[in-house]
């Protein structure tokens, strides 16, 4: 199976020795490459650096010049102008025990800050059915384990998962994966063991349940399927639908985005989601906010304020926000992504940034085989509107057709049926409390955003397949997502 990838130019059979530090490196693929490195303590893998845009010949002269230096044989590197750490030893380590690894024994004690010198020999457990030989330095244990978990990523399942194996007891303590420990993240290496992996890009909390609440309810649900959310801000710049929370506001004490966290975290054990991730870790890029008022339909060129915050998300740097959201899918390998259609939905800048990235980063995934933009379908939300027109104790006005998002019916490609998880995602619709309210009598369902106007919950939600593998191809209207994909 070929992976969905859009036509590129060719790329430099090589990058030119950088330059000095005291100069700055506006390459963006030396960019992606410098942040990473700064990331792993100055550990890279040859499968990191080509997806960066780095050459393997390119990494061979780095190794030639003395700039790099090869660790192990699995094509794990390290750069000669910082000194070998622990950290980084650890990390290599790893790396280059590849998927579903992680650190075990006095090194996982030492990384927590439970013992203070770490250990000459570094203990890797790995899942039975790996086999990464033998390296000096390195003792590799092989059990049966069903799941190593994200970093940067979900909070591990108490089912199951990987613990540091600490004392003589060889008991196993569980650690969270999202705790600050002595010497920073916990290394592992991400590798669902899930057959089929969805990962969705969204701009802000409430974006994911809106839009594709049911999506995700419905396959975070399914057997042996992996869901990753990736939202790209905490929404700071939304405005307050509860009077009592209204000194959140940006206006105000400006918190309303660290309360959006727990928002989401709450609409995302509504819809049974497992693995919810920030773009670049919380807070790191900032809702831009948007001339027009959320919820309504705007033009790109105008949507955007005058002046954007300098963290802003549509004003940041676009390269290292496509590496941060390259290295998610790297580790998590979907083969669906959903993101918005190059209108951003309706407008917003940050959907339109959104889209931008997604794009960029799932060309340069090897795994992705389909891209969907989610979309609205005219004639469903036509329908849907004058459905609610006829409904009885509605508290709002209904919105008119054309001050909603929408797209042609024909570019419709997919149609996933979320009747099931209506309850889920009205569950998931009413944790976001400070943006949208929820109506719900009968078979009739509706939200209102802080506009007070009315908006139907449709029982499907539809999507337009834009970047397929040529055997993946959908000839008719889809009603699963994975249709056409091997697991």
């Amino acid at each position: 199976m070929t992976a969905f990838a859009p036509k590129r130019g060719s790329p430099e059979a090589n990058f030119a020795i950088p330059p000095p530090r005291a100069v700055r490196i506006t390459d963006p693929r030396m960019m992606r490459i410098e942040q990473w490195l700064r990331r792993q303590d100055g550990v890279i893998t040859m499968r990191r650096a080509t997806a960066a845009g780095l050459t393997s010949r390119g990494v061979r002269h780095r190794v030639a010049s003395g700039r790099w230096e090869r660790l192990h044989p699995r094509r794990v590197y390290r750069v000669t102008d910082r000194r070998l750490s622990d950290r980084a030893r650890l990390r290599a380590a790893v790396l280059w025990a590849g998927p579903r690894a992680a650190v075990t024994g006095l090194a996982a004690a030492w990384w927590l800050g439970l013992v203070d010198d770490c250990p000459d020999v570094i203990e890797i457990t790995v899942a039975r059915d790996r086999q990464p030989g033998r390296q000096p330095g390195i003792r590799v244990r092989r059990r049966s384990l069903t799941r190593v978990y994200s970093t940067s990523g979900s909070r591990p399942d108490r089912r199951g998962g990987v613990g540091a194996q600490i004392g003589a007891g060889r008991r196993w303590r569980r650690w969270d994966a999202h705790s600050t420990t002595k010497h920073g993240a916990y290394p592992a290496v991400v590798a669902p063991t899930a057959a089929r992996r969805l990962l969705l890009v969204h701009s802000h909390p409430d974006d994911e349940s809106i839009t594709t609440g049911g999506t995700i309810a419905r396959y975070a649900a399914a057997p042996d399927t992996h869901v990753t959310l990736v939202t790209c801000t905490l929404g700071e710049e939304g405005e307050v639908m509860c009077p009592e929370l209204a000194g959140l506001a940006v206006g105000e004490a400006d918190q309303l985005g660290g309360y959006r966290v727990a928002e989401l975290i709450a609409a995302g054990a509504a819809l049974g989601l497992r693995d919810q991730r920030f773009l670049g870790g919380v807070g790191r890029w900032r809702d831009s906010g948007m001339v027009a008022g959320y919820g309504v339909l705007a033009t790109v060129d105008t949507a955007a304020p005058e002046s954007l915050h300098t963290s802003a998300f549509a004003a940041a740097g676009r390269a290292d926000q496509v590496a941060e959201l390259a290295a998610i899918m790297d580790e998590v390998r979907p083969q669906v992504v959903i993101g918005y259609d190059p209108l951003g939905g309706y407008g917003h800048p940050d959907h339109v940034r959104a889209h931008e990235i997604t794009m960029a980063a799932a060309a340069e995934a090897s795994s992705v085989c389909k891209v969907y933009w989610t979309v609205a379908p005219r004639f469903d939300v036509q329908s849907g509107l004058a459905e609610l027109a006829e409904v009885d104790g509605l508290p709002w006005l209904v919105a008119e057709l054309d001050e909603l998002a929408c797209v042609p019916d024909a570019s419709v490609t997919t149609r996933i049926d979320v009747r099931a998880q209506l309850p889920a995602k009205l569950a998931a619709l009413r944790a976001h409390a400070t943006q949208l309210t929820v109506w719900h009598s009968g078979a009739h369902a509706a939200f209102a955003l802080t506009n007070e106007i009315a908006q139907p919950v449709p029982a499907t939600e539809c999507y337009t397949l834009v970047g397929a593998a040529r055997s993946v191809r959908a000839h008719e209207t889809e009603t699963d997502l994975f249709e056409g994909i091997e697991a």
